[in-house]
């Protein structure tokens, strides 16, 4: 999901590595790390980004993260929280599942 050219390609990819792991228990390491990796890849679209999908990648994200359920909400809520990067803070407000 990185190594792709295109944004959007790696962003759908990224996707759905996320829904691989949304399904398992919710202690289970293997979906634990799958979210770390989402929590991430999601920042990439903080504070100048400069990706070809930075105007919707970051909703098709945010949207698997909140899949994870709680998990996923927190990870949203702390970067809402965080004052050092305006972008990244306001996009999680801004999803629709």
């Amino acid at each position: 999901m990185q190594h792709d050219a295109s944004h959007a390609v790696q962003v759908r990819a990224a996707a759905a590595y996320a829904s691989m792991f949304v399904g398992l228990p919710a202690d289970d390491a293997a979906r634990s790390a799958a979210l770390r990796e989402m929590i991430q890849y999601f920042g990439q679209y903080g504070d100048g980004c400069q990706r070809t999908d930075r105007e919707w990648g970051w909703r098709v994200l945010g949207n698997m993260l909140l899949a994870y359920g709680t998990a996923g909400e927190e990870a949203l809520k702390e970067l809402m929280a965080r004052p050092d990067n305006r972008d990244l803070s306001d996009r999680p407000g801004k999803f629709c599942i």
